[in-house]
């Protein structure tokens, strides 16, 4: 029987950055520019349980969390993206950005773009609720200075910003495996 060897769906491979990441705020979208190294995150956290029978073997697993994150480097420094990481509103173009004012949390959602280069589908994540969670870190460097960027989805299941109960965190739409056939080893 021949076996399938090498890459099975050419299509499927994904090459580059995420084209577009945006912030929406109070409806309206803010392209925040470049962002290499993007990563998008999305995990599971488990409870195992050890019965009392020796020897000891797991016999329950149960889930206890479910987590969606973006993470990068923002290149593009300018006052709409830092306050847009802090928190605050970028409506106005000002010089001077406040720091230390706490202030109800003003979420925002986050929208993901990327092409895939064989075919141009555009693969989409979505996180509804999130607070901006990063660490502004403006460094020094010969080559184009960036600060990290964190997103992290928060539980919209009362649909405030989008969300459901049956989708409280986001959604990633991706395409389905291409329709031809595998490549077989003689």
């Amino acid at each position: 029987m021949p076996i399938k060897c090498g890459t099975i769906d050419e299509n499927s491979i994904m090459i580059g950055d995420w084209e577009e990441v945006v912030i929406i705020r109070n409806s309206t979208e803010y392209h925040i520019g470049n962002v290499p190294e993007g990563a998008l995150e999305i995990g599971f956290d488990f409870y195992e349980h050890i019965s009392t029978c020796w020897p000891r073997k797991t016999d329950l697993v149960i889930p206890v969390t479910v987590h969606m994150k973006f993470t990068g480097k923002l290149e593009e420094i300018h006052s709409d993206n830092l306050k847009l990481l802090m928190g605050q509103d970028p409506s106005t173009c000002q010089h001077y950005i406040y720091i230390g004012y706490l202030t109800a949390i003003d979420y925002v959602s986050v929208r993901l773009r990327r092409r895939r280069q064989s075919d141009g589908f555009v693969l989409e994540a979505y996180m509804y609720k999130v607070n901006p969670m990063s660490l502004l870190q403006i460094g020094s460097s010969n080559t184009a200075i960036s600060t990290p960027i964190s997103f992290s989805a928060l539980d919209d299941s009362d649909g405030d910003y989008g969300g459901s109960c049956t989708a409280p965190l986001g959604y990633i739409y991706v395409p389905c495996k291409s329709p031809n056939e595998p490549v077989v080893c003689p």
